[in-house]
């Protein structure tokens, strides 16, 4: 199991630890009050005693209470103790997600992968809060049964000792299709869910190109593959079901002609009889609970082998050597390598090594075609991914590879990407950090912000209260170029196509708030605007 998951289950041991102390108290409880509930019935028939049926019925009740104060403390752990740590344990994993290698994220959808960890942390969490919990409780509830009926009737108890063991056999040949099954139905049921929210996701696409039959059909096939999963899953608990139930009728019927012929007899009592009778009841429950024990197991290990493969994700690689500010990048022969070393046909990513350098201040401007790896060129020299290299790239003269690029992006690097999802949040909750550093005052005091953010064409306080993904693509482009250079203190900004969509009215009220931040900073753009090619120093990349 992975140290993030078992240090996050120990911090919560304790309260586990008292769900499972309080659950075989309670279990006790159980077990003595269907004991006395036999001594009452015998009380009355054999006894006639009214002080001895006051003292079970009292004894009876003070059970009954304290079965109250011990469900309020195992229904708060089961319920909000495991929820905490269910989103403790989400909120870790995700966190840990950001320590991967980009790339590798990258592969994964977004949604398969968010549902995936909530789906296995979920099952994780519920396997140490209910399942081993129920565990626990069967164990102390047929061990009290059986020592009370052995001591009591040694023929009744090799009945039950003849049965549980029939039981679990039948466990133990259903065990490896309820796994495989589970494992399956854990990938089917995500990659279900993935498809239906891609369906929603491209509402507009969808119903704009009038290929929704097409679409749906796709839907219905994944639908189809999860529904077949279901009915295999059906199959294997009904034919396992319908072993339980014969082999219940087969005892029942057993144990009732010899409980009844004793009783007939005289050579046991009623109330022994109704206790008996009660207890095997609750060694019935007690081995249906051992087959929900087994699957919830199953389940626990399919999610453990599902959550191993995000762990085993290999983790970003970073340096230790820290940098207080970008003075110059330098690319040497640089290139990516689209293969493993080991292949006899490695393959590189540009058609010829690239070199260049860039210093700070300075604005420079990357363009090339579309498709052919600008893009990809920034997020690897700043090392967003990290594939494998041919050449060499250096910050202030050293490698990159030795230096704290984790630190260095989120201190001295502002960025805007292209083709990100946005977030369903408010400008004023997507600009908050800007607001925390008090940027967007000290905006309003700077020229060349004013005339993009506060001009007659676009004004931000208009759209504060806006969602973020509603917004137009203009609207959209201006909040996240703002959002990128909100980091005041950075010593350079890299952006992608930073003119796009803009409204061609402030266009140039852009590019100027570019240049003027050249001056300070490290600017490096991509760009198709010929305008804003013209006033960097330019980079073409064939």
């Amino acid at each position: 199991m992975n140290p993030i998951i078992i240090r996050t289950l120990k911090k919560h041991g304790v309260a586990f630890t008292l769900l499972v102390i309080f659950t075989i108290i309670s279990t006790a409880l159980i077990t003595g009050n269907t004991y006395l509930e036999g001594r009452l019935l015998d009380s009355l028939v054999y006894s006639h005693r009214p002080t001895l049926f006051i003292t079970f019925f009292v004894l009876m009740l003070g059970i009954g209470i304290l079965r109250l104060f011990f469900s309020f403390f195992t229904s708060h752990i089961q319920i909000l103790t495991k929820q905490e740590t269910v989103l403790e344990l989400n909120r870790k994993i995700f966190f840990e997600l950001f320590k991967k290698d980009t790339l590798s994220i990258l592969k994964w959808s977004p949604t398969t992968l968010s549902s995936r960890i909530n789906d296995d942390v979920t099952e994780i969490v519920s396997f140490f809060s209910d399942t081993l919990v129920k565990l626990c409780s069967v164990i102390v509830s047929t061990i009290t049964i059986s020592a009370y009926v052995f001591s009591a009737d040694p023929k009744i108890f090799i009945i039950m000792i003849i049965f549980i063991p029939i039981y679990f056999l039948i466990y133990i040949v259903f065990r490896p299709k309820i796994y495989s099954i589970n494992l399956t139905m854990k990938n089917k049921q995500n990659e279900y869910y993935t498809t239906r929210n891609d369906f929603v996701g491209r509402y507009i696409e969808i119903k704009g190109s009038g290929n929704f039959s097409s679409e749906k059909k796709r839907l219905r096939t994944v639908e189809d593959g999860l529904l077949k999963t279901f009915v295999k899953s059906f199959w294997v608990r009904y034919w396992m079901s319908t072993s339980q139930i014969v082999m219940q009728l087969v005892f029942q019927a057993v144990f009732f002609i010899v409980g009844g012929l004793a009783v007939l007899r005289g050579n046991i009592t009623i109330g022994f009889f109704s206790i008996v009778l009660q207890y095997f009841g609750q060694l019935l429950n007690s081995v249906d609970q051992i087959f929900g024990i087994a699957i919830g197991t199953e389940k626990y290990h399919a999610s453990l082998t599902r959550m191993k493969r995000i762990f085993d994700i290999a983790a970003d690689k970073n340096g230790d050597r820290p940098i207080s500010s970008v003075r110059a990048i330098d690319i040497n022969n640089f290139n990516i390598k689209m293969f493993p070393e080991s292949k006899k046909d490695s393959k590189m990513f540009y058609s010829q090594d690239l070199s260049c350098s860039f210093e700070n201040p300075g604005m420079y401007v990357i363009s090339g075609d579309n498709g052919i790896g600008k893009s990809t060129f920034v997020r690897t020299i700043t090392r967003i991914y990290q594939p494998k290299l041919r050449g060499s790239v250096l910050i202030n003269g050293l490698d990159v590879n030795k230096i704290d690029m984790d630190a260095l992006r989120q201190k001295e690097m502002g960025f805007l990407f292209q083709d990100v999802p946005s977030p369903h949040i408010t400008v004023r909750e997507y600009l908050s950090d800007l607001e925390r550093n008090g940027f967007l005052n000290d905006l309003k005091e700077s020229r060349p912000f004013l005339n993009v953010y506060f001009s007659d064409v676009f004004n931000l306080a208009d759209i504060y209260e806006k969602k973020v993904d509603v917004l137009s693509s203009g609207e959209l482009q201006l909040v996240r170029l703002l959002a990128a250079l909100g980091k005041k203190d950075a010593s350079m900004y890299i952006l992608d196509e930073p003119t796009a969509n803009i409204y061609p009215q402030i266009r140039s009220a852009v590019i100027c708030l570019l240049q003027e931040l050249g001056k300070s900073k490290l600017i490096i753009t991509i760009s198709h605007d010929e305008h804003l090619i013209g006033l960097g120093k330019s980079i073409v990349m064939e």
